[in-house]
């Protein structure tokens, strides 16, 4: 465990996750934020949403920097539809394909990406409570 009470990783990153893309929504939170730093350790690029963008804008360039990662920092309200439209479109075209969605917070999300998950046949959703 770390001085801030964290829990660590005990096993080393594989790199297993080289080439995929996961979103996590509360991405500004502490989970979030372990969260991105475990997948980016295993080579996922992210797409990082929360309602004050900036406050991952300094994660995503720490990812980038330290795992070579692609990210994308995302402001979002997860309700709005259009917004979440937008943002999906914005990250296939960026980042890529969405394999992973972690919903930290309830939203649209889902609705969003689970066609296109089905349609290519792969693809995994978690909604933490």
């Amino acid at each position: 465990m770390s001085q801030d009470g964290r829990v660590q990783p005990t096993v080393q990153p594989t790199g297993q996750l080289r080439g995929r893309v996961g979103v996590i929504t509360a991405a500004d939170s502490a989970a979030g934020q372990d969260l991105a730093r475990t997948l980016a350790a295993e080579g996922m690029s992210l797409v990082l949403i929360a309602r004050p963008g900036a406050h991952v804008r300094g994660l995503a360039e720490s990812l980038e920097a330290g795992h070579g990662v692609r990210c994308l920092p995302a402001s979002l309200d997860v309700t709005d539809p259009d917004a979440v439209d937008r943002i999906v479109m914005h990250a296939e075209q960026h980042v890529g394909a969405v394999d992973l969605l972690v919903n930290l917070i309830p939203g649209r999300l889902t609705d969003a990406l689970l066609p296109t998950m089905e349609q290519r046949g792969r693809g995994d959703i978690i909604d933490v409570p």
